[in-house]
């Protein structure tokens, strides 16, 4: 039987705090170093307000310009127990009236409701229940009293705004459920009290269902369903870390070691935690930062609670918790064997267990949400939702639009708390595949993403069933390793539940950076999305994709993009440029005085002005709102001080640059759009300094002389601070002797001011390629005989069974074809403008590429890939000869042909016996983006002709390819096919070149080089090279010998 929690039959109260006193003397100080953070100590006793206390006077200073000013400030400790006080800086506080007030709140923040469902009496009951071997089932029994939440988001307080959620919902849940709870205790009925929901967990038989159906103050009846825990398969287990470093590639592709390492930020004062599989508590890299582990002693009240199965202290079946736990928290050490695989690993976590293998059941899933929300002792008892966790990560998913968990989110929301769900592994059904409760509007969502930044297959895709996007945000989450078994070892898995705790842990980061974001969901999604890398992706248009389109941002397969923690953290970390703080502080003993000081230094302001700020003061653990000090300095306006205005253009277009300005006095300001800027400075002996700076522009510096108070004008004109490729040789064209081995220097230049880095490929070309438009040739078209087989759409006496979409048909070829040294006898008629020789791609549909193409893993021919539709008119017809394959594409229209897009398409592809190949068209409609002519010999080894809009195709046009030596067997480099090129410089790049026949006697052959650089004006560089070889120096006939 499982524990029931029971309620508590006397409301809990609050333990008094004890109290802190800060006092001010007198006030400022000097410098910009990062606070260290004290580790936080476990739970103490529950407080509505933080243990600081400060004035409520703000502090008031006036400070010349250019001038220091020091600030004292003593605190006196009168608790009895030793503390660190921990210094932040922070902005002013918003003017009265910005703050968000309840009224401003949509509906599905203000309550918890009730699941959405058609019905009062799930049926699913009833089935359950016919299905029960004793006759009984738990359900799910919700009353319609839910109370308004929304006064929560007015308070500030970490403490008081989860009492306040808790009490609020307790206190409504006792006196709402009074009578029900005691006609069940009179029925003698198992039930477990859901404050959170305003619900009760309760096991009765069909009759006790319909006695409950009959009460008036039952709302809904809900069964209670079990769910799945998005378990991936592990890919690989291991005692020493698979780890190609002591850092895992998702923690330095996030660059959340630059935030340890920058801002000394690594998650100190968090808490986060997860509903889970459970968590194997005492694996190395997760042990110390458990908050239950008190220097070597565990404590579990609080920190740990099983829903499921009643364990005691944390535990993991599965390792699923543990190695999301990891993603979060886990602590590495310098080495492989413990290598950093934790985005904050100077958070603590909690957890709580509700599934056991790879499901859980929606009840346990509640209780979990409501321990959360406030934490109990082991026995179930004393809640204190002043320890409930800042952020939650949870990896579980059900279907979308089953918003069984939305009142729970929102209950959590309303205590500030930060949810962070998995958008689900069912990616691979494309749109429309993010999962519940991941698809939630007060939730973030996160996809998956592997190494490359690319979408994983199975990452969920939006839209949700009401149209929103999702998800919110992606993480790498293909092939992570994280923390497994409690020995020790390391697991690699895949799946979204990778990626939400990598978010989570950049959460912690970023509220450990700034906590003025704390319970602040708005603002830090507002981070978050704005900081992240943006993805568009040509794979995802066309007909499979029609609802979630990667096009634009943000867009249902990434997002807003791949979270980017450093700058998230870089533009939530407040420094205050004129306030100094001291970068650590001495602990206070009980009943000791400190004295510290802070720096104002006003040569780091733009002029005369009033400048505000606050110091904020806390213990170390964020779960204790740090107290605030308000600082105002005054800088006064004085007769022999001298305003210098200026104006930042690009040289090359001399357009205005919104420039970084600096004085050497430390001074920092950004111009305008407009490119203009303004500053006073005071009169000195030296010339002031002052710089412009700016992305991909080279750093400009003027010396200003200020000796009374004129008035100056400077303008700075700024060239590009870029790499630029430059090669003089466009085009090889050259004559080699049979079997001769020439070398041809190609010379590249870097023109530009930073390093070229390049790359040289020699691309796989199996033909040379003639249009007839240089040749001023005319079209031969293949007309059509009265022989033809039509493809698509199929006709009514056809004995195939194919869709007229996305499809292909086998036919025969007629003879022998040779395709990169095969034979082939048979091909594939595919509907979107190509032929292969096997369909054995990943997918049938539409996949837009310039490079492979993603129908077939081999080899494959496109006169023109495109995303064709005969169903809705034209037609695909073959025809063929003793020599000759022709197949034509008529009057094809796109699968997306409307209004303007309703352009035909006509075009044939022939295969000859001699291996020859003709593209010819006749009428092109609009190419668009995802177009593409070429061959293919793999997946991986492409030739792709042309790609995109600007295609040089056109009516009664014919590209004709003739069969070559592989240009990579006849091209090769000498010289390294990779480096750097310092500014005004250059390099030679040689390559040789073999003198072979081509397939037909006398004609070119054709290749490449290319080359692949960081000019960003000029990323790739493509040399044709064309050679025409010289015949054999020993030629011989063999006769041929017949029986």
């Amino acid at each position: 039987m499982k524990r029931q929690i029971q309620p508590n039959r006397e409301h809990p109260r609050r333990p008094t705090p004890p109290g802190i006193v800060l006092l001010l003397l007198v006030a400022l100080l000097v410098a910009n170093v990062m606070p260290t953070y004290g580790a936080p100590e476990s739970p103490a006793p529950a407080q509505p307000t933080t243990p600081v206390l400060v004035n409520e006077e703000p502090v008031t200073v006036e400070v010349p310009l250019g001038a220091q000013q020091d600030v004292t400030i003593e605190i006196t400790n009168n608790t009895n127990v030793a503390f660190t006080p921990v210094l932040y800086e922070a902005f002013p506080a918003p003017a009265p009236g910005t703050t968000l007030q309840s009224i401003a709140l949509p509906e599905s923040l203000r309550s918890v409701d009730l699941p959405a469902q058609s019905e009062r009496v799930d049926p699913q009951i009833a089935q359950q229940l016919a299905e029960s071997p004793n006759g009984e089932a738990e359900f799910l029994v919700f009353l319609g009293d839910q109370p308004d939440l929304s006064q929560a988001y007015a308070i500030k307080d970490w403490s008081a705004r989860g009492w306040y959620v808790y009490e609020t919902l307790y206190k409504n849940a006792e006196q709402s459920q009074r009578e029900l709870r005691e006609w069940l205790d009179q029925e003698g009925l198992e039930y477990t009290p859901l404050w959170i929901a305003n619900a009760l967990r309760v096991t009765g038989t069909h009759a006790d269902l319909q006695a409950l159906v009959a009460r008036t103050d039952v709302a809904l009846l809900r069964a209670n369903y079990e769910l799945e825990l998005a378990v991936p398969d592990p890919i690989g287990q291991t005692e020493p870390a698979q780890g190609e470093s002591t850092i895992q590639w998702h923690v330095s592709q996030i660059q959340a070691d630059r935030v340890w390492n920058d801002f000394g930020v690594s998650g100190q004062g968090v808490v986060v935690a997860n509903i889970d599989s459970g968590v194997n508590y005492t694996h190395p890299a997760l042990f110390e930062q458990y908050r239950g582990n008190k220097n070597g002693t565990i404590d579990n009240a609080y920190n740990w609670f099983d829903a499921s199965a009643d364990e005691p202290a944390p535990i993991d079946a599965i390792d699923h918790g543990t190695h999301v736990m990891g993603l979060m928290v886990a602590r590495g050490n310098g080495t492989e064997t413990q290598p950093a695989v934790g985005v904050a690993p100077g958070a603590e976590w909690i957890a709580a267990r509700a599934c056991l293998r790879d499901s859980c059941l929606e009840s346990d899933l509640v209780e979990a949400a409501q321990w959360m929300l406030a934490p109990t002792d082991g026995a179930g008892d004393n809640a204190r939702p002043d320890l409930r966790p800042h952020i939650i990560n949870n990896s579980f998913a059900g279907p979308g639009g089953d918003d069984y968990y939305l009142g729970y989110t929102t209950a959590w929301r309303a205590a500030g708390i930060f949810p962070v769900f998995a958008a689900g592994n069912a990616g691979a059904r494309g749109c429309n595949s993010i999962g519940s409760p991941g698809d939630y509007s007060n939730v973030v969502a996160v996809g998956s993403t592997n190494r490359d930044d690319l979408v994983s297959s199975f990452s969920g895709k939006g839209p949700t069933e009401d149209g929103r996007t999702k998800p919110d945000i992606m993480a790498p989450g293909d092939s992570i390793l994280s923390t497994g078994s409690a020995s020790g070892l390391y697991t690699t898995l895949r799946g979204t539940s990778m990626a939400s705790p990598i978010v989570a842990g950049s959460v912690a980061l970023l509220w450990a950076a700034n906590p003025d974001l704390i319970g602040d969901f708005d603002a830090t999604y507002q981070i978050l999305t704005t900081q992240a890398i943006p993805r568009i992706d040509d794979r995802f248009i066309g007909t499979s994709y029609i609802d979630c389109p990667a096009t634009e941002v943000p867009n249902n397969v990434y997002g807003y993009g791949r979270i980017d923690t450093y700058a998230a953290v870089s533009t939530a970390e407040i420094d205050i440029p004129w306030l100094k703080l001291p970068s650590t502080l001495a602990s206070i003993q009980p009943s000791e005085t400190q004295l510290f000081s802070i720096t104002v230094d006003m040569a780091k302001v733009a002029g005369p002005g009033t400048y505000a700020a606050r110091i904020l003061v806390g213990t170390g653990d964020l779960s204790d709102t740090p107290q605030t000090i308000e600082l105002v300095v005054t800088v006064p306006d004085e007769p022999d001080q001298a305003r210098i205005t200026g104006t930042v253009r690009a040289a090359p277009d001399d357009s205005p640059i919104s420039a970084n300005i600096t004085v050497d006095t430390g001074l920092s300001l950004l111009a305008s759009e407009d490119g203009t800027f303004e500053l006073t400075l005071p009169p000195r002996a030296k010339p002031y300094e002052i710089k412009a700076s700016a992305y991909k522009y080279y750093t400009q510096t003027q010396l200003v002389t200020v000796t009374r108070d004129i008035d100056q004008n400077i303008t700075f004109v700024m060239p590009e601070d870029i790499p630029r490729l430059t090669s003089t040789i466009p085009f090889t064209s050259t004559e080699v002797g049979y079997g001769e081995v020439i070398t041809l220097p190609i010379q590249i230049e870097n023109t530009g001011t930073q390093p070229l880095t390049y790359e040289v490929r020699i691309p796989t070309q199996l033909f040379t390629v003639r249009r007839s438009n240089e040749r001023e040739t005319p079209l031969v078209w293949f007309e059509r005989p009265g022989y033809e087989v039509q493809v698509f759409p199929e006709p009514e006496d056809s004995p195939t069974d194919i869709s007229t979409d996305d499809a292909f048909e086998q036919i025969q070829i007629g003879f022998p074809f040779s395709f990169n040294g095969q034979s082939y006898e048979h091909i594939y008629i595919g509907s979107n403008g190509f032929l292969v020789f096997e369909p054995n791609g990943a997918t049938e549909y539409f996949t837009p590429s310039c490079g492979a193409f993603g129908a077939t893993l081999g080899g494959a021919i496109a006169p023109l890939h495109i995303d064709l539709n005969p169903e809705q008119g034209g037609s695909v017809w073959y025809a063929q000869t003793d020599n000759t394959l022709v197949v034509t594409y008529e009057d094809v229209p796109l699968y997306s042909a409307t209004g303007e897009n309703n352009h035909v398409y006509t075009f044939q592809v022939i295969l000859q016996s001699n291996g020859r190949i003709l593209f010819n068209y006749k009428e092109l409609g609009n190419l668009t983006t995802s177009a593409s002519v070429g061959t293919q010999i793999n997946n991986n080894t492409f030739d792709i002709i042309d790609c995109g809009t600007d295609m040089a195709l056109g009516d009664n046009l014919t590209l004709e390819l003739r069969p070559q030596a592989n240009s990579a067997t006849w091209i090769t480099t000498t010289s390294i096919t990779s480096g750097s090129i310092p500014p005004r410089a250059g390099t030679q790049i040689r390559i040789n070149i073999t003198g072979a026949p081509p397939f037909d006697v006398s004609r070119l052959s054709q290749g490449s080089l290319e080359l692949t650089t960081n000019d960003p004006y000029q990323s790739s560089l493509t040399i044709p090279i064309e050679i025409k070889t010289g015949a054999a120096p020993y030629q011989f006939w063999l006769p041929m010998l017949r029986r």
